[in-house]
């Protein structure tokens, strides 16, 4: 297998971004709503986010600066600013509505009003939650850590509070996907749905494990 070295440091940020964002496959949309301190809402989406554990349960999002101007986006000041927000998983219903929210606008937009989507007030956080997404995970901060020679800095979060549609929860206390239908996002204006998933048989694995450990 011939492969294509590449030192990142001596690469075009834009590159190194193409690379990564088109490598790194599937990755959840985290869609944060948050409010400032003097009460205006805000609803973006990133997928530089994912789940840290459940034992308490805790969530990140890596948040960049604006791409025209360096200055921090209103997401990562009104974290900082209140610190709480709330995750909202997108489902394939609203994912024009969260790319609606995905555009650079100033401060006194209100991106709920731009993109239809409709703000719920949440039970233990001042921010709002998305009333059409079908998981709201609202979240206290626990750290925000600035990436060394990067612009990102990278936000953490405490899950307080969960909401969950009744038809996505089972009994079982499982999540039924099928149901939940998540979108993934991928490189560019790309995005995946979960419905081709597959399973893997424990057993054949475990065999094979066996065999080639000679236990």
């Amino acid at each position: 297998m011939s492969k294509i070295d590449l030192d990142p440091t001596a690469m075009d940020r834009t590159r190194v971004y193409k690379i990564v964002a088109g490598s790194v496959l599937p990755r959840p949309i985290g869609l944060i709503s948050t409010v400032s301190v003097d009460g205006r809402n805000n609803v973006a989406p990133f997928s530089w986010f994912n789940a840290l554990s459940s034992d308490p349960p805790y969530v990140c999002v890596s948040i960049g600066t604006h791409m025209g101007d360096g200055r921090p986006k209103d997401t990562l000041k009104n974290i900082i600013d209140t610190g709480e927000f709330v995750v909202n998983i997108v489902s394939e219903d609203i994912v024009r509505a969260q790319d609606m929210c995905a555009r650079e606008y100033p401060a006194d937009i209100d991106e709920f009003a731009v993109s239809g989507l409709t703000p719920s007030a949440s039970r233990m956080v001042a921010a709002p939650a998305v009333l059409e997404s079908r998981v709201n995970f609202e979240c206290r901060l626990f750290k925000t850590i600035p990436l060394p020679r990067s612009t990102y800095t990278l936000v953490l979060g405490e899950i307080v509070f969960m909401r969950v549609h009744e038809e996505v929860l089972e009994e079982s206390g499982r999540i039924n996907r099928a149901k939940l239908l998540p979108v993934g996002r991928l490189a560019g204006n790309a995005y995946c749905r979960t419905t081709d998933a597959f399973t893997l048989d424990h057993d054949a694995f475990e065999t094979h494990e066996r065999l080639s450990t000679g236990d």
